[in-house]
């Protein structure tokens, strides 16, 4: 994975990802990338398989899956991203 595949999957997650939101999805990612893929251009010169491959392992590196305590398992392709000040889910979890 290179650098510049890295900071484009980070680029396009950030700016798909609303201000009041914690989570992103691969597919917003991959919207993001293909609305705008000038600035992309990087992953929007893979294709389908190798933009979704690549979008997931750098965000399987960087972020948490989600997933939620009644699934029992995570959800590969959302990624909590952020926490806001002050919920319990700030707090983290102590070793």
């Amino acid at each position: 994975m290179t650098s510049l595949i890295r900071t484009e999957v980070l680029s396009a997650a950030f700016a798909a990802i609303k201000p009041v939101d914690t989570l992103i999805s691969r597919r917003s990612i991959e919207t993001e990338i293909e609305v705008h893929p000038g600035l992309y251009p990087a992953l929007s010169g893979q294709s389908r398989i190798g933009r979704r491959t690549s979008i997931t392992r750098v965000m399987n590196s960087l972020f948490p899956p989600w997933n939620t305590e009644t699934a029992g398992k995570p959800y590969s392709n959302v990624w909590k991203v952020r926490t806001f000040p002050g919920t319990s889910e700030d707090q983290g979890e102590e070793a």
